[in-house]
């Protein structure tokens, strides 16, 4: 039987829709229940119908890893632009990856702790998490040079990721058993390599999904479960 011929709209709409599916399937059942099979009953269309948009399985986590970074890009954005200067804007990035990585670790395996395929699709991936740390070195460049600060951007950024995602590797996995949480350890981390004051004690699971604006004495809050943190 002949397929009939789709426009590239209806490409697109298609693999966007399966792609959500599979996100679903993934944040609700893990991984292993992602498959061509479910997620084509879930669109009410056959399973060999579905490989016309994805030739396979590792070209559909691709799409799923570059929708949850899409997400977490303007999330990023959009925290920032809420400061009213570069310290501001700043904090506010920083407390939102933070709440989003504790929030939605699925999301946060998905990214960058899963295997990260290659393909001709990876190349897209590749770039949209190149686009957001950039975005994070420009945000870390603009407070250094508004406070005559020494450093360079992107090797403090790195460093800064790096230890994040140490702590957020042995949070998922269990293993920060030694007589320090990671809210213990997060703000001596961002402290010591971004030089910005966070609270003592970041109830961070109770932060919401998006940061206030910032309040009239100059602070960026995060108001969740009854409660306001000074950040």
């Amino acid at each position: 039987m002949v397929m009939p011929r789709l426009s590239k709209d209806e490409i697109s709409d298609m693999r966007r829709a399966i792609t959500s599916v599979a996100l679903d399937l993934y944040r609700s059942e893990g991984i292993g229940a992602v498959t061509m099979r479910a997620i084509a009953a879930r669109l009410q269309m056959s399973a060999m119908h579905s490989y016309r948009f994805f030739p396979s399985k590792e070209a559909l986590v691709v799409a799923m890893q570059i929708a949850c970074l899409g997400e977490l890009d303007v999330a990023l954005r959009s925290a920032a632009g809420a400061g009213r200067d570069s310290r501001d804007r700043l904090t506010a990035m920083t407390m939102c990856f933070l709440q989003r990585a504790r929030r939605y670790q699925d999301d946060y395996r998905l990214m960058f702790m899963s295997d990260q395929a290659r393909g001709p699709a990876s190349s897209d991936r590749d770039l949209t998490r190149a686009r957001i740390f950039d975005f994070a070195v420009g945000i870390v460049d603009n407070y250094l040079r508004d406070h005559n600060l020494d450093g360079d951007a992107r090797t403090l950024a790195h460093l800064t990721w790096s230890g994040f995602h140490g702590l957020m590797t042995l949070e998922i996995s269990g293993q920060l058993d030694f007589g320090r949480s990671f809210v213990d350890l997060i703000g001596p981390l961002i402290r010591n390599t971004l030089g910005i004051q966070l609270a003592p004690r970041l109830h961070l699971e109770e932060l919401p999904n998006t940061l206030d604006q910032p309040s009239a004495g100059g602070n960026i809050s995060a108001t969740g479960a009854g409660e306001t943190i000074a950040i």
